[in-house]
């Protein structure tokens, strides 16, 4: 598979730890890109001692931690997770029967209204879950970039609505394959009132 891993880690290494040991005990020979800012150095020392798993040390937030990865990754197809999930059964060979050439991304989904949003685009959004899923960097391109910290792709998915193009974002049942143990990003958009004042880039895209 031409596949790609990217993390974004802050937490330190032995939360991050559960996770690429999940990832390998499937998909051993998968690159993974950890996108790490972490102060004490611990986890660039962790990182050194693994197999097929690269650091890029950047401090920044969670959305723009994942549109340096999927920038950068060498292949196609880049599998976007959280440090705090755990693979039980092997999911990706699934999901990429669901990708072609036009599909942004494979993942779990859900429509929310305009309301829980900053832009009313008069219409749902179709939001892509950010703690599990498959990103064609060739379709990636063409839409707002991940950039905000609570949920990486607000602008993204919004930018795709208004496009009127949401069949480039597939559903997979990503919860019979992956435990999300925290819980931080599972439902990012209960958190998007809270984080209405860090919202700058409204103006700048809308």
């Amino acid at each position: 598979m031409q596949i790609s891993g990217v993390v974004v880690s802050y937490q330190g290494w032995e939360l991050l730890d559960r996770a690429l040991e999940s990832v390998r005990k499937f998909y051993p020979d998968l690159e993974i890109l950890v996108i790490d800012g972490s102060p004490d150095g611990e986890t660039r020392e962790y990182v050194k001692g693994l197999d097929n798993t690269l650091l890029v040390d950047f401090n920044i937030s969670h959305g723009r931690g994942l549109h340096l990865g999927v920038t950068i990754a060498p292949s196609d197809y880049v599998l976007c997770f959280d440090s705090d999930i755990e693979i039980i059964k092997p999911p990706l060979e699934d999901m990429m029967k669901l990708m072609d050439r036009e599909t942004f991304g494979v993942g779990k989904t859900i429509e929310l209204p305009c309301s829980n949003w900053y832009v009313d685009i008069g219409k749902k959004v179709t939001y892509l879950y950010p703690h599990f899923h498959i990103i064609n960097r060739y379709v990636y391109r063409k839409f707002l970039p991940y950039v905000h910290s609570a949920a990486p792709g607000q602008i993204t998915f919004i930018d795709i609505a208004r496009q009127n193009k949401e069949n480039v974002l597939k559903y997979f049942d990503v919860d019979s394959h992956v435990i999300h143990h925290q819980g931080s990003t599972s439902q990012p958009f209960k958190d998007l009132q809270s984080h209405r004042k860090n919202w700058v880039l409204q103006n700048e895209f809308f």
